[in-house]
């Protein structure tokens, strides 16, 4: 299939029965990113799929999965309309002309994940990890604060940077030594580490940022007043919300 004519593919997983789900919620999935979201024979499950169905069954709504190529599309098809919502995205004052972003519904932890090459080297962050000459491999589109993206910029490192989609597959570029450095959410970094091994791979020690996560609502949705209902649902579920991702992390999350 030509990636220029790339077909949105709409997985009816509903959170009413099928063929019952009139005007559904138009949620974009975009890659695997486990415990989160989670693609086995088209069928998406994962921490924040969960969330998401509770909120929205508690708001009497139902959706459908919308499935996309990468970030970056997901983030376009949201600002034009053709996708509701995004789920674990934190907040960066350019994305608000892409959407809107719900109150808080979790929290995120970011950390690297280093190569032997890393450990042995005893470098204490991102910036000396680059200067050093260091490679790095990173989500497309990600953000992870002012100083990351300060770093990813500069002309200097570009040859050193590569980005790609899938966290299984930069994971698996470090454990095969064709990257030395990537950056995940601690609690995906703990995952890949737990089902993938690589007992040369291991989690620095420095947090590169920790911040809430949100939801990002088109414009054309959020305008019609799902905002307020989401938010209210969010705050009222977040008893539950919370229980799940205890459950699930075995860690405490406001």
């Amino acid at each position: 299939m030509c990636v220029g004519k790339f077909l949105l593919i709409i997985l009816l997983f509903s959170s009413t029965a099928f063929g019952q789900c009139t005007n559904p919620i138009r949620v974009g999935v975009n890659s695997e990113w486990p415990p989160y979201i989670s693609i086995e024979n088209d069928h998406i499950s994962g921490l924040d799929m969960a969330i998401i169905t509770l909120l929205l069954e508690s708001m009497g709504r139902c959706f459908d999965y919308v499935r996309l190529p990468s970030a970056g599309r997901s983030m376009n098809e949201l600002r034009a309309g053709r996708i509701d919502l995004l789920s674990g995205v934190s907040f960066a004052a350019y994305r608000q002309d892409i959407g809107q972003f719900s109150a808080p519904y979790r929290q995120e932890i970011v950390r690297l994940v280093v190569s032997e090459r890393v450990q042995a080297s005893a470098l204490a962050d991102l910036q000396a990890m680059l200067q050093s000459g260091l490679t790095l491999v990173y989500t497309p589109g990600a953000y992870y604060g002012e100083e990351v993206e300060t770093l990813v910029q500069q002309s200097r490192y570009q040859q050193q940077i590569q980005t790609v989609s899938e966290p299984v597959k930069r994971y698996l570029m470090l454990k095969a030594g064709r990257a030395d450095v990537t950056i995940e959410d601690e609690q995906v970094a703990k995952h890949l580490l737990s089902e993938y091994g690589g007992a040369q791979l291991m989690l620095h020690p420095k947090v590169v940022s920790s911040q809430p996560i949100h939801f990002l609502i088109s414009h054309q949705l959020s305008n019609t007043g799902f905002m307020r209902e989401l938010n209210q649902a969010i705050e009222a579920q977040q008893q539950a919300i919370t229980a799940l991702l205890q459950n699930q992390l075995g860690a405490a999350h406001p």
